[in-house]
């Protein structure tokens, strides 16, 4: 009985020594870590890296990582930044990257000319965006203006359309609008289905399941592509870890909308 209790007493010892060492290492790593990283966010990627980590709204979100699906080759080492905050992609010493904007009645009036002097190789205008209360179709007023300038300044042009899309119905009248409006204008860029969830949690698309949101998107891109047309997904971290299922997606290629410089997704 003495034996046994010199040995519990032992372990217990053991155990706290233990488990005040990985505390201790613990709040090292923590200290490390808070010393390079700013931010709440790209802290807890670091801690968890097979998982996708972002917030929505007041939450922090961890979505596995399906490793399955088809995966990036982004170096961050290859990423430059230039003096006037323009971001280039490197193979070594080339630029492999092309640089675009997009473009709606925000914008005001254009000047193209100006555009391609700057480098501008490639741009996407707005065709049209739906009410994401009314449901009403609204024609974006510059989009041809925008269009025929890009193209006489050399520049390549696509479009793209701002869907809140509920039903099938819905997805035709906007792909038939896109292709309608670019029936007499040179095209070279894809066409971008813009698929987002909006701030007002009564927003008609948010009230919409992964599964009829994914469907809706594949339609889109299905009815663009019959036309003779390549079709794009422009989405978001979230839209793409939770929202959609990129799986069923996985031939469309996608614009991905996000704004540090780590391009995380």
């Amino acid at each position: 009985s003495e034996v046994d209790e010199l040995v519990a007493s032992k372990v217990a010892f053991a155990e706290e020594e233990t488990r005040a060492s990985v505390d201790r290492e613990y709040r090292a790593q923590i200290r490390e870590v808070a010393s390079v990283y700013s931010g709440m966010t790209n802290y807890l990627r670091t801690l968890y890296p097979d998982d996708l980590v972002f917030t929505e709204g007041s939450r922090y979100n961890f979505v596995p990582i399906n490793k399955e699906l088809k995966m990036n080759e982004y170096d961050v080492a290859n990423l430059n930044i230039l003096e006037s905050g323009e971001y280039q992609y490197r193979n070594g010493e080339e630029v492999i990257s092309h640089k675009g904007i997009d473009v709606s009645k925000f914008q005001g009036k254009i000047d193209w000319k100006a555009v391609a002097e700057d480098g501008v190789e490639f741009a996407f205008m707005r065709v049209a965006y739906r009410g994401y209360g009314t449901g009403k179709m609204v024609e974006d007023t510059t989009f041809e203006d925008n269009m025929k300038g890009a193209v006489a300044a050399g520049i390549h042009a696509g479009a793209y359309i701002y869907s809140q899309a509920i039903n099938e119905d819905e997805i035709r009248e906007e792909a038939e609008l896109v292709m309608k409006k670019l029936e007499a204008l040179s095209v070279k860029c894809p066409i971008v289905f813009d698929v987002e969830k909006t701030a007002d949690a009564s927003g008609r698309m948010n009230q919409l399941s992964v599964e009829e949101r994914t469907s809706l998107t594949k339609r889109f891109c299905q009815i663009v592509e019959e036309a003779g047309y390549k079709p794009i997904i422009y989405h978001n971290v979230e839209m793409g870890a939770m929202l959609i299922d990129v799986s069923e997606l996985e031939e469309y290629d996608k614009w991905l909308a996000y704004y540090n410089d780590d391009m995380y997704y």
